[in-house]
């Protein structure tokens, strides 16, 4: 069930900043890596 969530999470986030445009694909990454691990506190 996590995983679910964080792969629902992974596809949003990534939609949403890719519809901003403002940084490269790898950028999107990290970003979202940072979210998951934030939420793993």
């Amino acid at each position: 069930m996590v995983e679910h969530t964080l792969i629902q999470v992974k596809k949003t986030t990534r939609a949403k900043l890719r519809g901003l445009r403002i940084m490269p694909r790898d950028t999107y990454d990290n970003i979202i890596l940072n979210l998951i691990k934030n939420q793993n506190k």
